[in-house]
């Protein structure tokens, strides 16, 4: 008798409520039980006789995993620095010789060319990172297809223009996916190396003065080399595909060069520089020093 008195009175509120409504009712509701039904003693549950069905198909619908749904509602955040900011005093180790402010060296521009490709460019070194940190086993085609919407959500915030978004949809999807199903990239990509890092940020110092880096993926392989590798969306079609690439590597060397240098600097083990392109599954590696 009790139950029945509050089930009488939770449908007197929610009458009440509903029919104050003076142009428009939106009836908004989550179901939290495990089994997915309303909870006990809620206007849900007292209008669940009618919207149950509906319920059940949205919850069919949006069955994708909550890292997906999760992901879809993050927007990197963007700071602005005020206008009297200046870089911090340099650490003591530096010395005492005056040196410039840090600079980033040479600006290396996305291979593409065009404002949507150098985007492109930015969401597939993005989630190439994640892939290296996940492991390349927690990913699959079928993974990377569901994240189509997360892609997207990066694409709009750094300003993709909607007439390229599904070519550039595209180019995201099928360079992970070719990295992710290729021997080479999968070996890129693989966590268990030593020392594995991605999106590697590393500061030195040289002639022309502090120098900050952020190096695409490193590791130490079982002999004992230090790899430095870096993502290239660079596309080619047509003939001389060896001869592209040999020009990729002249481009590239000096940039790959003063990675190097800034690595050798804190460790005295052999290095090997590699140039990943993961829309043509292409790869070119050679000694350093």
């Amino acid at each position: 008798m009790e139950q029945e008195k509050s089930h009488n009175e939770v449908c007197r509120l929610l009458y009440v409520a509903v029919t104050r409504a003076k142009k428009q009712l939106h009836l908004l509701g989550l179901s939290q039980k495990v089994d997915g039904g309303p909870a006990s003693g809620s206007f849900l549950a007292a209008l669940w006789s009618c919207v149950g069905e509906t319920f059940a198909t949205r919850e069919a619908d949006l069955a994708l995993d909550e890292e997906v749904q999760d992901a879809t509602r993050i927007i990197p955040p963007h700071v602005r620095l005020r206008a009297d900011w200046h870089w911090p005093p340099k650490p003591a180790w530096m010395g005492q010789s005056d040196l410039p402010d840090i600079h980033h060296g040479e600006p290396i521009l996305f291979d593409w060319v065009g404002t949507e490709a150098r985007l492109v460019g930015v969401v597939m070194h993005r989630f190439l990172a994640r892939m290296a940190t996940d492991g390349v086993e927690q990913w699959s085609p079928t993974r990377i297809a569901q994240y189509r919407d997360v892609f997207r959500n990066h694409l709009v915030t750094l300003g993709m223009a909607e007439p390229f978004m599904e070519a550039a949809l595209e180019g995201v999807t099928r360079g992970l996916v070719t990295a992710l199903t290729s021997q080479k990239g999968r070996w890129v990509l693989d966590a268990q190396h030593q020392e594995s890092r991605s999106e590697w940020g590393v500061t030195g110092v040289e002639k022309t003065g502090t120098v900050s880096v952020t190096i695409d993926r490193s590791f130490v392989d079982r002999e004992g080399h230090r790899w430095i590798i870096d993502y290239k969306t660079s596309r080619h079609e047509g003939g001389d595909r060896e001869g592209f690439l040999a020009n990729e590597k002249l481009r590239y060397q000096e940039q790959m060069d003063r990675y190097a240098r800034l690595v050798h600097a804190m460790e005295r083990r052999p290095i090997r520089l590699g140039l990943y392109f993961p829309l043509m599954d292409a790869w070119l590696e050679w000694s350093w020093g």
